[in-house]
């Protein structure tokens, strides 16, 4: 067997990440960027964006809601994706 080849490593280093990388948001104020290192996030209670804050939504992440939550957005919100 030969191990050297680039797609062991690859399978063998960065699989595991791929498959549990997952950020938790739990209830309150967010903001910044969610990217798809995090993906996919998972909102556990109602959220907000505050006024004087923006939340980006990079393109490929994946956001999941784990209930029935509101998502307030008094701030900015930028967000480029596909309903899928």
């Amino acid at each position: 067997m030969n191990i050297s080849k680039p797609g062991f490593l690859f399978a063998v280093v960065f699989l595991p990440l791929l498959i549990f990388s997952q950020t938790i948001v739990e209830e309150g104020s967010v903001s910044g960027r969610w990217d798809f290192a995090g993906s996919p996030y998972i909102i556990q209670g109602d959220i907000l964006v505050e006024e004087d804050a923006s939340l980006i939504i990079d393109p490929g992440v994946q956001i999941q809601v784990d209930g029935e939550y509101e998502i307030r957005v008094n701030g900015v919100l930028l967000a480029i994706g596909k309903p899928d």
